[in-house]
């Protein structure tokens, strides 16, 4: 899906600029505007990093676990958008989204038990603090980069359920890194920029217990790539 994205991006920059020759300017004053105000939604990818203990691969033989996989599953994210104009190629944004999102961990047993698969589904409020460097405006497409940081709290962490189930819990709070990369389009009446960016939280979210499930795994961190579409007037 990546690549689908990224080549979408360039198939367009590449054909506006040749559509926007002889083409008068939408929007004109738009960027000497200090504020501006939007909403943003989009899809995401969302996963873990998984590190295991050491001594994982001599694990006691009355655990018989052989081996754990992590997998991911699209999600969806929206919210609304601030920007600052600080300087002619630099702006100031932030959102507040909510993003929801699930991910998976299979584990792998010997003696022919069958794998089994623990759903984490994750609903996030997200604020992410973000410079946007910018080029010129080449009529009515502007390429941007992105980067910053994102605190992040999980509501679905804060549901710790007495149950037989196996679950695997995260701690509710992390701090995400960011970095991306878009396009602004300025069309008659707003404007719209396709963005993909890539997000990868500093801390460890496992909570372990007593469980086989936890207990040899030192450590889950997560990341993400998300595709959006911001709408700002």
């Amino acid at each position: 899906m990546r690549k689908i994205i990224i080549l979408s991006l360039l198939f367009f920059t590449i054909a506006d600029s040749y559509g926007q020759l002889g083409k008068s300017k939408n929007l004109p004053n738009y960027d000497h505007k200090l504020i501006h105000w939007g909403f943003t939604f989009g899809i995401n990818k969302l996963d873990f990093i998984v590190v295991k203990t050491a001594n994982f691969y001599q694990a006691p033989e009355q655990d018989n676990l052989y081996g754990i996989v992590h997998k991911w599953l699209p999600g969806g994210h929206l919210g609304p958008i601030f920007e600052i104009r600080v300087a002619r190629t630099l702006t100031f944004r932030t959102l507040i989204t909510l993003n929801f999102q699930q991910r998976s961990l299979i584990y792998y047993f010997d003696k022919g038990n069958a794998p089994l698969e623990i759903n984490i589904p994750s609903t996030f409020i997200q604020m992410p603090l973000l410079f946007k460097f910018h080029g010129f405006r080449a009529t009515n497409a502007r390429p941007y980069i992105i980067a910053g940081a994102a605190p992040t709290f999980d509501i679905s962490a804060l549901k710790k359920p007495k149950t037989s189930i196996p679950r695997v819990f995260l701690s509710p709070f992390d701090v995400y890194g960011e970095a991306g990369l878009g396009i602004d389009w300025y069309l008659q009446y707003f404007k719209l920029s396709t963005e993909i960016k890539f997000g990868r939280g500093m801390l460890n979210v496992l909570e372990p217990d007593s469980t086989i499930y936890t207990k040899y795994l030192q450590a889950l961190y997560s990341y993400y790539f998300m595709f959006s579409l911001h709408f700002e007037g």
